[in-house]
């Protein structure tokens, strides 16, 4: 009974330990509302970041789940936040095809909404992306503007 009893204790401090707080945060999500909610996306995104290539569906999930949340709730700032975290996903994954489809709308957003260092960081980033793609001359005069 004893050695039953020591093992069901390991078998369920094992469970806990293996847990993350990303799973904490996955669970708590359901039962959160408003500010709360979108707070508990941020840490999420900020916890998925650059997590690499086996996480990159799961960190692209949780910045659009933040993204419809902000959108739900109206929320220019948490907004404005989860589709700069878009872009970056997009850019720090080489995906240029969705950065590039992405970024006017993003931008337009930011700039209609004045969220100016948001937009100038996302519009560096293009800026970037181009220079990587050795497209020199379209970078110079983007640059320019």
């Amino acid at each position: 009974m004893r050695h039953a009893c020591l093992l069901l204790f390991l078998i369920g401090f094992t469970t806990l330990a293996v847990a993350t707080p990303i799973d904490s945060i996955y669970r708590l999500l359901p039962q959160l509302e408003g500010e709360e909610r979108l707070k508990a996306y941020v840490s999420l995104c900020n916890l998925l970041a650059g997590s690499g290539e086996y996480e990159q569906a799961k960190e692209l999930s949780a910045i659009r789940a933040y993204l419809n949340e902000a959108q739900k709730q109206k929320n220019v700032d948490h907004e404005a936040n989860a589709r700069s975290l878009q872009v970056f996903a997009y850019y720090n994954y080489n995906m240029p095809d969705s950065f590039f489809a992405c970024l006017p709308e993003h931008l337009e957003f930011m700039s209609s909404n004045k969220q100016w260092y948001l937009y100038y960081a996302c519009w560096n980033a293009r800026i970037e992306r181009l220079l990587y793609d050795e497209k020199v001359q379209t970078a110079l005069r983007e640059a320019g503007q």
